[in-house]
Formats: C-alpha cells, sequence, structure tokens
C-alpha cells in the first residue's frame, strides 16, 4: 500500500510536533525530494527565544554579579519570558 506524499508530510509533521523536534522531516510530491521544515513550537526554541529576550533586556556583563547570580537570574528569567512568549 502506497500512501500519498500529502499525506505522508502530515503524519511526519504530527509526529514532529509530538516529539519536539525542532526540524521536520518533509517530502516534495513532484520529486519526492527530501527537505527540512522548521517546528516553530519546538521546546528549544522557545529556550531560545526566551534567552535572546533575557539578553536584550538583561545584558551580562562579568562586573556586575558573581557567576552564580548571573546564572541564577538566567534561569529563572528564562522561565518568566517563556511563559511569557507562550501567551502570545
Amino acid at each position: 500500500m502506497k500512501l500519498p506524499i500529502e499525506l505522508v508530510n502530515k503524519i511526519l509533521g504530527y509526529v514532529g510536533d509530538i516529539n519536539n523536534s525542532m526540524v521536520i522531516i518533509q517530502y516534495d510530491p513532484i520529486t519526492y525530494i527530501e527537505f527540512y521544515k522548521i517546528n516553530f513550537n519546538s521546546e528549544v526554541l522557545w529556550d531560545i527565544k526566551s534567552i535572546i529576550m533575557m539578553k536584550k533586556i538583561y545584558p551580562s556583563r562579568n562586573n556586575d554579579f558573581s557567576k552564580q547570580n548571573q546564572r541564577d537570574l538566567y534561569k529563572h528569567g528564562k522561565a518568566h519570558y517563556k511563559a511569557q512568549l507562550q501567551k502570545k
């Protein structure tokens, strides 16, 4: 039994969403060449977006905090901005 490429792409996209894959493999129905699609709802990308937000608002400077305080600030701030970005 041969499945249509459109159905295969939907299944692969669904599995990529479930597994939180950052990149989802898709197939071109005409040439049957595989290409990659970015999964913008991946947890990894939410983490990256929240870290970039933290870096923009609180740029890290070596003289401001000790290393441990800086790590704690980014750990708690990342969680805060991740929740804030996911609401949008």
